[in-house]
């Protein structure tokens, strides 16, 4: 009877488990179309990963609040690399918005965005991070 007891918590766990990794997987839309864009920024093909940034962030096929999170704070990442603060700011804030994105992730979405109000010397926005 223990055994089957201890079968049945270990079941229990591995599914909660499974479930919770799922929960943070991105569709194979938007891991291609970021892959691809990783390929071009590592060429210096700053125009063309631009653009497929900006087409993956309006397409009508990326639906899940995780994917559209993570596309964000992808064209925040971009932004920052290309020295465009603003355009960062916004897309680090609306990814974080979405409440979607991986407890990991949000961190590092929170410090970037510390990281460029302070570059701008924005202070007071930087006291009053959500």
């Amino acid at each position: 009877m223990k055994f089957v007891i201890m079968m049945f918590i270990l079941l229990i766990f591995f599914s909660l488990a499974g479930a919770e990794e799922k929960k943070y997987q991105l569709t194979q839309a938007t891991y291609e179309g970021i892959s691809k864009v990783q390929k071009l920024l590592d060429k210096n093909n700053y125009e063309k990963a631009e653009t497929i940034l900006l087409e993956l962030e309006k397409s009508r096929n990326i639906r899940k609040k995780l994917d559209k999170a993570y596309i964000r704070f992808y064209i925040g990442y971009f932004y920052t690399l290309v020295k465009q603060e603003q355009k960062a700011l916004k897309y680090f804030k609306e990814a974080i918005s979405y409440k979607a994105l991986a407890p990991s992730q949000v961190s590092n979405a929170y410090l970037n965005i510390i990281q460029i109000v302070m570059e701008l010397e924005q202070y007071k926005q930087a006291l009053f991070l959500y």
